[in-house]
């Protein structure tokens, strides 16, 4: 089981690509946010720590993620395909998933609403950009979004 603590807020990324996992690392690493940052590779991944696997393994979370950042490109199960499964799972149908990715496609921007995303962000190249992205989103879905329960 992947521990958690629960005062932290938890914030999911699933991402298979390592210099964009590195990227956004070093990003949240400067942001002004207290938080725990889970890296979950692919869908398989993703959805084990999530609890809701088809086949259960041993990474568990032992709370939901406050936030999911999840790229819409990934090997084997795509972005839009694990959103469905989130959106259909009860324990994970109230996750704000947020759609980060490269792709600036209106197809994919329409799809990942049409599957629930609460949000699409195209990637920048820049470094600083991206931190500036980083920093908006967490600082909407972390401090100014009333979550379920608050």
């Amino acid at each position: 089981m992947v521990t958690t603590r629960s005062s932290r807020p938890v914030v999911m990324l699933v991402e298979d690509n390592q210099d964009d996992i590195f990227l956004a690392q070093a990003a949240i690493s400067e942001l002004p946010f207290d938080l725990e940052l889970v890296i979950a590779n692919d869908a398989a991944e993703a959805l084990e720590f999530l609890g809701i696997a088809e086949t259960p393994g041993p990474h568990k979370l032992r709370s939901s993620p406050h936030l999911i950042l999840m790229d819409l490109k990934l090997p084997k199960t795509n972005g839009l395909e694990i959103l469905s499964t989130l959106r259909q799972a009860e324990s994970t149908r109230h996750i704000p998933v947020v759609m980060l990715t490269t792709s600036n496609e209106m197809k994919d921007v329409i799809h990942s609403y049409q599957n629930g995303a609460n949000s699409y962000l195209a990637k920048p190249v820049d470094f600083t950009e991206f931190k500036s992205i980083l920093y908006k989103t967490m600082e909407y879905w972390l401090t100014i979004n009333i979550k379920m329960g608050d």
